[in-house]
């Protein structure tokens, strides 16, 4: 084809200078002179040059002016009024992967996709016949074609130019695909943002701060708010003070005071406030908040979430009126109790007191009476048929029995009421019963062994009484075999715990529990009163202890019970806090201690008198 006309250097520097965004080069348009209201070419003004200069200097030569068409930032394609291209700078071929001779003469659809080239055409005429500026970005969405036939989206801007008397059009082409993908990106990242942000149970918000951070006004709001207050999110954000208004009047003060902390020291907002819902109600909300600070530290913007806490908080209250009420009762109950405690405490003590002086009082009648019913039987005995000395015989033995009964009652009434606190040393204890109990314990061939006993702290008098009642118990309720009796102790914190182990008949266990109370017997057979072991309970439990039994019939029965430690360490005890039968003390049959025989709480002098109850 022929070289197009080349353009005047006045016209090419002007239009040049424009593509490649140079200074001093503007287009000017002005309206024509007919009226016609639309624009019309004109001649571009030459660049204003420093004054001084002559004109000769003014062109600049074919050489400057397509260096400055190679140094636009985009490709720039010039094309004649029936679409051919007549000239295109180096952008022009890297942007579109041909080489210029491929380009110049062939008409511009060559760089239009296929679908768009018959509409381009048509496009192209309309606007040769009412050629205007049209700048990038005008909205349209436009594709070019590369060689190898991929397309890319690009930004066209349009320049009529007339060269003499040949009008030209001026094409700007600009690739926009990384522009296109980080739109998209930023288009998915924003779906996928809101997602999250309108799916949580929660009201998400950004809200502007003003320069002295002391006002806000809503950026963003999740539609939430619409459940939470009732306000739609158009409402809220057309509403800058909306928030403001519907915020609690008993939470205002506050929420300034700790929103001025939180843009002062830059620690996240969190706290509870109320606010007013449309329809009145007050609902409960939990919000948490940061300040977004620009590079120099100042205040751009607050975010954060805001949780609808109304119903945990309503079930707060409700938890903290049903506790008051519970705490309320649980005093009257704990005030009533004592009150009863009190009483029976009283009671307790009465009743003590009574039986006390009871036992005492009627304890020298009884002698009386057993002393003018053993004279009569004296006196009288040959004068009396067998039958009255079977009255004389029962009624001599009911009042041993009655005295002896009398006699534990006393010793019963009298646990806590004499001695005080000392160091006890058992294995003292311990033999000093063996000592009182020979005799029986000699008549039973009773075999008596004892790990290495502690010392307690305790009353002695009342703690050897608990060892007898156990160890004569032991040997009242034996079976066929000879008695063993084993006597343990293994410390536990600051308690040590005792076992006394025999091989009795042993004991049911529907009454385990109710041998400890008073006047309970096993056997009517066996000699007793009942206050044994009513006696050995109440003796632990004065010492902070308690007692239980361990039991199968005719496998023998287990005691343990537990009193205090006389101190951190004893130095004769067993250091693993296991009794063993290696190291233990172990005592002949019908051992005889030495010591003094333990005076029973009873004055009679009989055998009989030593026994103290019975299960």
């Amino acid at each position: 084809m022929n070289e197009p006309e080349e353009l005047s250097y006045e016209q090419a520097e002007a239009a040049l200078r424009n593509i490649a965004g140079l200074p001093g080069a503007a287009a000017t348009m002005r309206r024509s002179a007919n009226g016609g209201g639309r624009p019309a070419e004109t001649p571009l003004p030459l660049p204003q040059l420093p004054p001084g200069k002559p004109p000769a200097e003014r062109a600049w030569g074919e050489a400057t002016l397509r260096a400055v068409l190679e140094s636009a930032p985009d490709a720039v394609i010039i094309a004649d009024a029936e679409g051919a291209i007549v000239l295109v700078n180096r952008l022009t071929e890297e942007l579109f992967g041909y080489v210029r001779e491929e380009l110049l003469g062939r008409p511009v659809e060559i760089l239009v996709p296929e679908r768009f080239r018959g509409a381009h055409v048509g496009q192209r005429a309309s606007y040769m016949a009412d050629p205007h500026v049209r700048p990038m970005g005008a909205g349209l969405d436009l594709y070019g074609r590369h060689k190898s036939g991929r397309e890319f989206p690009v930004e066209i801007s349009l320049s009529p130019l007339r060269v003499k008397d040949e009008r030209l059009v001026a094409a700007t082409v600009r690739d926009i695909s990384r522009r296109r993908q980080a739109e998209m990106h930023l288009r998915n990242a924003e779906a996928r943002y809101r997602t999250l942000v309108e799916g949580i149970p929660a009201v998400t918000f950004m809200a502007a701060l003003d320069e002295s951070a002391a006002e806000i006004s809503e950026l963003y709001v999740s539609p939430q708010i619409e459940a939470l207050l009732g306000f739609s999110q158009k409402e809220w954000l057309e509403d800058p003070v909306l928030w403001h208004r519907q915020l609690h009047p008993d939470d205002r003060d506050r929420w300034h005071e700790e929103f001025a902390q939180t843009c002062s020291t830059g620690a996240p907002f969190n706290s509870v406030y109320r606010f007013i819902a449309r329809d009145g109600r007050v609902v409960w909300v939990h919000g948490h908040a940061q300040v977004v600070r620009d590079g120099q530290g100042r205040p751009l913007f607050l975010q954060g979430v805001a949780f609808d806490i109304t119903e945990r908080r309503l079930a707060e209250e409700a938890m903290e009126r049903l506790n008051q009420l519970l705490e309320r009762r649980v005093a009257e109950a704990v005030a009533e109790s004592e009150q009863r405690a009190e009483e029976l405490g009283r009671s307790n003590e009465a009743l003590d007191q009574f039986a006390y002086v009871a036992s005492h009082d009627l304890r020298e009648p009884l002698r009386t009476l057993l002393r003018y019913i053993q004279l009569l039987e004296k006196r009288c005995r040959d004068d009396l048929d067998e039958t009255a000395q079977g009255y004389v015989t029962k009624a001599v033995d009911n009042a041993r029995q009655m005295n002896q009964l009398i006699s534990d009652l006393h010793t019963h009434s009298r646990i806590g009421r004499e001695g005080g606190f000392a160091p006890v040393d058992c294995s003292d204890v311990l033999s000093e019963v063996c000592g009182s109990l020979r005799a029986a314990l000699e008549d039973a061939q009773a075999e008596i062994t004892s790990d290495a006993l502690p010392t307690v702290l305790g009353v002695r008098a009342e703690i050897v009484l608990l060892f007898q009642n156990l160890i004569q118990n032991a040997v009242k309720f034996r079976g066929d075999a000879a008695p063993t009796i084993h006597v343990g102790a293994r410390r536990e914190g600051k308690m040590w715990r005792f076992s006394v182990q025999d091989n009795g008949m042993g004991i049911e266990s529907q009454y385990l529990e109710r041998i400890f109370s008073i006047g309970e017997r096993l056997s009517r057979k066996i000699p007793g009163t009942g206050f044994g072991l009513a006696n050995a309970r109440k003796i632990v439990e004065r010492h902070g202890g308690t007692i239980w039994a361990e039991s199968q019939p005719g496998a023998g029965s287990c005691f343990h019970f537990h009193l205090p430690a006389a101190s951190a360490a004893d130095d004769h005890t067993d250091p693993d806090g296991v009794g063993s039968l290696f190291r233990s003390t172990r005592q002949p049959r019908g051992h005889n201690s030495g010591r003094k025989r333990l005076p029973t709480p009873s004055d009679a002098a009989t055998p009989s008198d030593a026994d103290s109850g019975g299960r």
